[in-house]
């Protein structure tokens, strides 16, 4: 009976200790060998944030947004992010893929740049690609 108080401490530990590892909410459930180096940029449709994470699945950067992310991103090479963002009085809200907003973002989170495009005509869907210099000049400025 004198060892109870370790046995119980040791399982207790051995408890907890399994319970957090089975709800963890970052990190990556799988990695080989077969991954690529770097970081991985990535905007969900239901957020409005855009996420950087690095190879263990960590968490790097976050950029927020004032509307749900149009299912496109780009990290730029001066940090900046260039993505799509859904217009909430717009027609097409309702389509998969859809967005009719760009924007600029700096690494702060601040807009730097955007353009709303969508109308009864025509209206952004799915990608976008940036086509100019990153840096901060010409269209993009």
């Amino acid at each position: 009976m004198k060892y109870y108080p370790c046995i119980v401490l040791f399982f207790l530990i051995a408890t907890i200790n399994k319970n957090f590892a089975q709800n963890r909410t970052i990190g990556l459930l799988q990695q080989d060998s077969s991954a690529s180096e770097g970081y991985t940029l990535f905007a969900p449709s239901v957020s409005n944030n855009v996420y950087l994470i690095d190879n263990c699945g960590e968490l790097v950067h976050t950029w927020a947004g004032q509307n749900r992310t149009g299912y496109a991103a780009y990290l730029m090479d001066n940090g900046d992010i260039l993505r799509a963002a859904q217009l909430t009085n717009n027609i097409y809200t309702d389509g998969a893929g859809g967005g009719g907003l760009l924007e600029r973002r700096d690494w702060a989170g601040n807009l730097i740049w955007y353009y709303p495009y969508s109308d009864i005509y025509y209206h952004q869907h799915h990608d976008i690609q940036p086509l100019l210099s990153t840096e901060r000049s010409g269209f993009f400025g």
